[in-house]
């Protein structure tokens, strides 16, 4: 096995030699194959990036107009004031409070 693999090894770089012209221009492809990766991930990276940020600043927003909306009661219910009211149904999920009819109150 070690033997096959040095011959393979002594063939490649005999063969690069040989072909040197060739060998440059697979280096040049290389180099830019490599770039175009590099470029291309830094481009995602720089969407996700924005899209976190974004995704992140609505929630803050949100966080931010559920704390202030509390200061002017839009939705009372059982004699608590809540900024947002959705219905969820029965078998919805809620953070706040949720009532029988299926509405949930919260921030």
């Amino acid at each position: 096995m070690w033997y096959v693999l040095n011959v393979c090894t002594a063939v490649a770089s005999s063969n690069a030699v040989l072909d040197a012209r060739g060998a440059r221009k697979l280096g040049h492809a290389s180099i830019a194959v490599s770039t175009a990766g590099i470029v291309v991930t830094v481009f995602v990276g720089i969407i996700l990036y924005l899209l976190l940020a974004r995704a992140t600043t609505g929630s803050a927003t949100y966080a931010t107009g559920a704390a202030s909306s509390s200061s002017s009661c839009r939705y009372t219910y059982r004699g608590t004031c809540y900024g947002y009211k959705d219905y969820v149904g029965y078998y919805g999920g809620c953070s706040g409070q949720k009532t029988s009819s299926g509405y949930c109150y919260y921030g």
